[in-house]
């Protein structure tokens, strides 16, 4: 049913890149279940770099103390 892909906004139903699939996407989460930073594609050949990532992921740790 492609019911968590839908609830985080993902979903891709139609488009001249894609059909019936997610968007690329990354979401980080906190401990209490939170989401801190989420990327979605508007294309599905988009990506969020590996250094914005990690410094998400050092800015949420260091948040956590």
């Amino acid at each position: 049913t492609r019911a968590v892909a839908k609830s985080y906004g993902v979903w891709h139903a139609w488009g001249l890149d894609a059909y019936n699939i997610a968007r690329p996407a990354v979401f980080l989460i906190d401990r209490s279940g939170v989401i801190r930073y989420s990327f979605v594609a508007k294309r599905q050949d988009q990506y969020p770099s590996g250094e914005e990532v990690l410094g998400e992921i050092e800015k949420m740790l260091r948040a956590e103390g």
